[in-house]
């Protein structure tokens, strides 16, 4: 299974509201705000982010996130062809063969522990 690692910024005034949309919408279709890592801990990913684990194909799940942002806000466009008054978001997608992101790179990281079992995927528990 491959793991994605999404994110997500919007341009626009009234972003921290159409956030929550977002976050609702990702998380309906199974993209998470929280990683476990090797130390068997859920942490909390930075604001607009999202883990997705996955066997579709790297062009697949950016459709799909496309989709995805476009339900959650309305009249949203890319931000590479939107007018300068036009809501607006940007995406950086990276693919990792594994459960973890983080279990594939070399990665040095600093997140807070979760502890919104809200945010958690379904079925799992806060350790």
């Amino acid at each position: 299974m491959k793991s994605f690692l999404l994110k997500v910024e919007l341009h626009h005034d009234k972003a921290p509201y159409d956030y929550d949309n977002l976050h609702k919408q990702f998380y309906a279709v199974g993209f998470y705000r929280t990683i476990l890592l090797k130390d068997g801990h859920w942490y909390d990913l930075p604001h607009g982010e999202y883990i997705y684990n996955s066997d579709d194909d790297l062009l697949y799940v950016l459709d799909f996130v496309r989709g995805s942002i476009n339900l959650a806000i309305p009249g949203i466009a890319e931000a590479c062809y939107a007018s300068r008054k036009q809501k607006s978001y940007s995406i950086t997608l990276a693919e990792s063969e594994g459960v973890s992101a983080l279990d594939t790179y070399k990665t040095k990281y600093v997140l807070y522990r979760a502890n919104r079992r809200s945010k958690l995927p379904p079925g799992v528990v806060l350790v």
